[in-house]
């Protein structure tokens, strides 16, 4: 299975072969074209979905048309794991290139977790990680000016190169 290569993506947000294989016999595949929304922000949830081979942006943004990209995903990478709340989407998804996933219906991911401790603890994990970056996101918003915020972007955002 491929390795994540996205921003914010580690080895452990990648499902494993006995993971994908036993959600793969509750799934329906669906292929989308390049620049092809998958699920808008504010939609009814109804679905995870596993990114088979392709590449996603996930993204959040307002009337105005300007959006942020929070993440992108890709193979045996999924998204839509807040279906478990009923809540409606809280991010549009969008292919970056031409994409085939599997999707799981709410009720099949469910009962998945509850057959599956370990993969119900990676998900806990994945979701920690995210409440983490969150809280450490609105400690700089409403603790930093804005040269603050700008100066730590900027390290957060540096690679090193030849020293």
């Amino acid at each position: 299975m491929p390795t994540p290569g996205s921003k914010g993506c580690s080895p452990d947000d990648v499902l494993s072969d006995a993971e994908l294989k036993a959600l793969c016999q509750r799934a329906i595949v669906r292929s989308f074209a390049k620049n092809t929304v998958v699920v808008s922000e504010g939609d009814r949830t109804d679905s995870l979905y596993i990114v088979v081979s392709g590449r996603v942006k996930i993204y959040v943004s307002d009337d105005q048309g300007k959006e942020m990209i929070l993440n992108q995903a890709g193979a045996g990478e999924y998204f839509g794991e807040m279906v478990l709340d009923a809540g409606p989407r809280s991010a549009s998804v969008m292919t970056l290139e031409p994409t085939r996933f599997l999707v799981v219906p709410k009720e099949d991911f469910a009962a998945f977790l509850a057959k599956s401790p370990e993969f119900a603890l990676h998900l806990i994990r994945k979701l920690i990680r995210r409440v983490r970056g969150l809280t450490h996101d609105i400690k700089s918003l409403a603790l930093m000016d804005v040269y603050g915020r700008v100066a730590r972007m900027l390290l957060e955002l540096a690679v090193e190169r030849e020293g």
